[in-house]
């Protein structure tokens, strides 16, 4: 499989057949058509229908088509990247911290800091819970986590230490007995069941925690472990068990559960800031000196200017080179990850110049240079480093693509997964969907993931996830493939600002009377066409408050609300039950709609997935039929 290949299957997909495509790339039409058989019988799926005139994508052919456009625009993206980092442009960093993070203050300090003095840095602060921020790390997708200590052991990342926080509370269903009391002693938990993640994942506590728990009689086998924090708040509010959590809980406990402190324990975890140990010199570098400002004091810092050939070059709109080639890539990570282009070479299985030429083929065709070459060996230059990071995972993404094809074809899949979002509305239906369908029927298996409600039509598409439980808005795109059922309606009509603010006493606002408080919203790529709806909305109100679009996580955006740091938009339903720490007061003139949807494929046929659908309208149902301002809408959206 090469990029050629690729670029030749897309090149037919969009132009309608072989001779329209042959003419638009300027190649041969045999030479093209051979490639793209090769290609398809490499795969073993057939991709493209030839019986008809007109040139037709095969059900395998369209989600395939979806995937590897999608992997050849990134790998078009970081080149674009890379040559910017070769202009010594400062581009943009993700940090992944866990949910609890946020509670000192310490991230929204450090992007005040950034923001003030290293204006050309777009931050994202997103989030992630053990396991996953350190798998987002290594694959990329952030560059800065904070989070417990590492896994011993765990190989290419580096970390230091920010704070201490103390395990001393109980997480319990909202339903729970104890969710009302003040405090616990741990012999009150001895009779529970306890959610817990992966014991390896934080050795050190864990030793601590199970010794407690032991002391008062709760064995082993009253411990289910998952993977991840987000499956332990969600089995917690669905009713499966308790867990031991950290103080940072009783600022904004999840939805349908409480926390409750513990008099009797105190475990403290070490949270750190990581960082892939060969970013050197980066932007992640100088965000994490920010951290270590924010958290410890003054440092010393100095921010690189842009020059004006990086900004000519930040306006350049990069495609994919057509003479790039996915070996080449390979043999730049070959030959970075070796100690020597010769131990490369005999690692990669090729003649020493070989590889050479290869890798000088690859830096003419990006135009940039990717190595710095010495008598020890070769080390990676900023562009080369960020290209390696970038495209790490194009071969793991296109066995990703090749098996949602086959997905496709087969017409299956081994389990249910449902994509879902992180808001109070999703949660407590998701619980009530979990908790029925493990009553009703045991055997059957769902995996739920969060995913960004923009991403989840994708996501299904590919056949990633099968069912989505998503955002319902008057702007979402329309595709024919996916059945789409209106589930709730929570629309956007208030404003959510701290307990303390001057008119959280107020049952109505004007948007004017915020003043210069600033506005806390995500950034128009999370979702562009609900943000230009609702920043019209805004406008057309006289809004005069700075936007702040760093906070992409509703729950980061409601804890800087808590402090004082801004304000947000709030749901209808948050008019009863707001944010811990703030106050929802009704925006005169201000309606956005909005609310939830299911989505799933209208190919399913499985039971498993209308097992799922059923469970997800009776959980609506239920919720609809209780009083409250949620259930007063009148008709849904069309």
């Amino acid at each position: 499989m090469n990029l050629r290949q690729l670029q030749y299957f897309i090149a037919v997909a969009d132009w309608g057949g072989f001779r329209q495509a042959a003419a638009r790339l300027n190649v041969a039409q045999p030479a093209l058509s051979r490639q793209v058989k090769s290609m398809e019988s490499e795969l073993g799926l057939l991709l493209l229908d030839r019986t008809s005139r007109q040139v037709a994508l095969t059900p395998a052919g369209t989600v395939y088509l979806r995937a590897v456009r999608r992997v050849l625009d990134d790998v078009a993206n970081g080149v674009r990247r890379a040559r910017l980092a070769s202009a010594g442009q400062v581009g943009r960093c993700v940090i992944a911290a866990q949910r609890t993070a946020h509670s000192p203050g310490l991230l929204p300090r450090a992007a005040e800091l950034i923001a003030m003095r290293y204006p050309e840095i777009e931050l994202t602060i997103t989030e992630a819970d053990v396991p996953d921020h350190w798998d987002m790390l290594r694959r990329g997708e952030a560059d800065v986590v904070v989070g417990p200590g590492p896994v011993p052991g765990i190989e290419g990342i580096d970390a230091e230490h920010l704070w201490m926080e103390a395990i001393r509370c109980v997480l319990v269903p909202a339903g729970h007995a104890l969710a009302h009391r003040a405090s616990v002693r741990l012999a009150d938990l001895a009779g529970e069941s306890f959610l817990a993640i992966e014991p390896s994942l934080m050795p050190k506590p864990w030793l601590r925690l199970d010794q407690a728990l032991e002391r008062v009689g709760v064995s082993r086998a009253q411990v289910r472990v998952v993977r991840s924090m987000s499956s332990v708040r969600s089995l917690v509010a669905a009713g499966h068990g308790c867990s031991l959590v950290s103080d940072a809980y009783l600022q904004q406990p999840p939805a349908g559960t409480a926390v409750v402190e513990i008099e009797d324990l105190s475990v403290e975890v070490e949270i750190m800031s990581h960082w892939r140990a060969t970013d050197g010199a980066s932007v992640a570098h100088i965000v994490r000196d920010m951290l270590r400002e924010a958290c410890h004091g003054a440092i010393e810092s100095s921010a690189p200017a842009m020059t004006a050939d990086a900004q000519e070059l930040e306006r350049e709109v990069v495609t994919l080179p057509r003479a790039l080639e996915l070996r080449q890539l390979d043999y730049l990570r070959g030959a970075l990850d070796s100690a020597s282009i010769g131990e490369a070479a005999g690692a990669l299985g090729i003649a020493q110049p070989v590889l050479s030429r290869q890798l000088r083929d690859l830096e003419r065709t990006i135009g940039v240079a990717l190595l710095k070459r010495t008598h020890r060996g070769v080390s990676a230059t900023a562009a080369g480093a960020l290209l390696v990071r970038e495209t790490r995972r194009v071969d793991e993404r296109l066995a990703d693509a090749r098996q949602s094809a086959h997905r496709a074809y087969r017409g299956a899949m081994g389990e249910c997964m449902l994509a879902t979002i992180s808001t109070p509305m999703s949660m407590r239906v998701v619980a009530s969907v979990l908790a029925e369908c493990t009553r009703s029927d045991p055997e059957i298996s769902i995996e739920v993931l969060e995913v960004p409600s923009i991403s989840q039509e994708p996501a299904l598409l590919s056949a990633t996830v099968d069912v989505a439980f998503s955002v319902l808005t008057s702007m979402a795109p329309r595709d024919p493939s996916i059945v789409r059922e209106h589930m709730l309606d929570d629309p956007l009509d208030c404003v959510l600002v701290a307990r303390d603010h001057p008119l959280s006493g107020r049952p109505r606002v004007r948007l004017p009377e915020l003043g210069t408080l600033p506005f806390l919203f995500a950034a128009r790529e999370s979702h562009p066409a609900l943000h230009d709806d609702v920043m019209q909305q805004l406008q057309r109100l006289e809004l005069c408050s700075p936007i702040n679009g760093t906070f992409q996580s509703l729950h980061l955006r409601w804890s800087q609300v808590a402090s004082g740091r801004g304000w947000c938009l709030g749901f209808r339903s948050q008019r009863v039950h707001p944010p811990s720490g703030t106050v929802a007061i009704a925006v005169d003139g201000l309606l956005v709609p909005w609310g939830m949807e299911l989505l799933w494929r209208a190919s399913e046929d499985r039971m498993m997935v209308s097992t799922l659908v059923e469970a997800f309208r009776r959980a609506a149902a239920a919720i609809r039929g209780q009083p409250g301002p949620v259930h007063q809408l009148g008709t849904p959206f069309a």
